[in-house]
């Protein structure tokens, strides 16, 4: 869920979603690294698997997690998925979003490497990191994984 809000930021594009507020809606979840990596992990899918029981039996989707994952088909113009690939490949990017961007760049790649060849990240692109103080100071390392 959290993923979705990012991606449906950028207007230029026509997403087609299942119905999110069925309670019957069939999803998985998704599971922070530093949580998959702790002692945390069960209880961390115990609560996920609790919060959809209880979704389902007050039928109310408001008690569904924001780990909550669904499918989403949508048709982009490269344009948008540039300016896309230029916010979410940042590392410093909230990791969810970041890892479907990775994955959406991996496939357009496969499509057509030679109109994606020097997408990456806002400082790769720009060549410099626009978010000035914030900037995570990895530009080397970031035009060694994406170029």
């Amino acid at each position: 869920m959290a993923g979705l809000t990012h991606i449906l930021r950028h207007r230029i594009q026509s997403p087609i979603l299942p119905d999110l507020t069925q309670t019957n809606l069939n999803y998985n979840f998704l599971v922070p690294p530093s949580i998959r990596e702790s002692e945390f992990y069960h209880e961390f899918l115990e609560i996920c698997h609790e919060s959809s029981e209880l979704e389902r039996r007050e039928n109310n989707f408001y008690y569904r997690l924001v780990s909550a994952t669904f499918p989403m088909i949508t048709s982009i113009n490269a344009r948008e998925l540039f300016h896309i690939f230029k916010l979410r490949l940042c590392d410093r990017a909230q990791w969810e979003i970041r890892e479907i961007a990775e994955k959406m760049l991996a496939e357009v790649k496969k499509k057509s490497n030679i109109l994606f060849k020097k997408t990456g990240p806002s400082c790769i692109v720009l060549g410099y990191c626009p978010e000035g103080s914030h900037t995570c100071g990895k530009i080397n390392e970031m035009k060694e994984k994406y170029l």
